[in-house]
């Protein structure tokens, strides 16, 4: 707050003790205070750009002698070998995976076709029943119907014979007979 009075002490090692009143609350607050130390003696020196660069590429460089190190250390060598086998091995197992699993869905699919093919040649043959059965029915009706008309045509042709034979017969009486057995003669030759 603008208006709290602050303590400063003039003893580095004490903290100061700060009052501070608030709408709310009053507590009271230790402030830190840090002497200058290592941390900011750089600040003192009179560091040349040179010499700021020097320091800074040989921090590059053992930087990069530290990573070489690490890079050609025999564990780092063999850690890394172990990594590429696990993954060698992860993605030798993933493949065989994969490889299962498209092996048992062409399976799957070939048992579907093969259901398919079999409810279809069913369809078929239940198809192909049922034509026979209707042809054969047709057969019957068209044989039935032909023994029809023979019969039909049969009874006609003994009705017209029979008609034809007493035409004949009453001809003959009327006419006083002639040749009584002419008729018999032919009738025989047409029956």
């Amino acid at each position: 707050m603008p208006g709290a009075p602050r303590l400063r002490a003039q003893d580095p090692t004490v903290a100061p003790i700060a009052i501070v009143i608030c709408p709310r609350a009053t507590y009271v607050r230790r402030a830190s205070i840090k002497p200058i130390g290592r941390s900011a003696s750089h600040m003192l020196k009179d560091d040349s750009f040179e010499s700021r660069r020097n320091a800074s590429l040989e921090a590059k460089k053992d930087l990069l002698a530290r990573f070489r190190t690490a890079a050609e250390d025999p564990a780092a060598k063999k850690r890394m070998a172990e990594r590429a086998a696990i993954a060698a091995a992860r993605e030798a197992r993933e493949r065989a995976k994969e490889e299962e699993r498209r092996r048992v869905m062409e399976a799957k699919l070939a048992e579907e076709r093969r259901i398919a093919e079999m409810i279809e040649a069913k369809r078929r043959a239940k198809e192909e029943a049922a034509e026979a059965a209707r042809l054969a029915e047709e057969e019957k009706r068209v044989a039935a119907e032909a023994a029809k008309k023979a019969a039909e045509a049969n009874k006609k042709i003994t009705a017209t014979t029979l008609a034809a034979r007493a035409l004949a017969a009453d001809i003959m009486r009327m006419s006083g007979g002639a040749d009584s057995a002419y008729p018999a003669r032919k009738a025989r030759r047409a029956g």
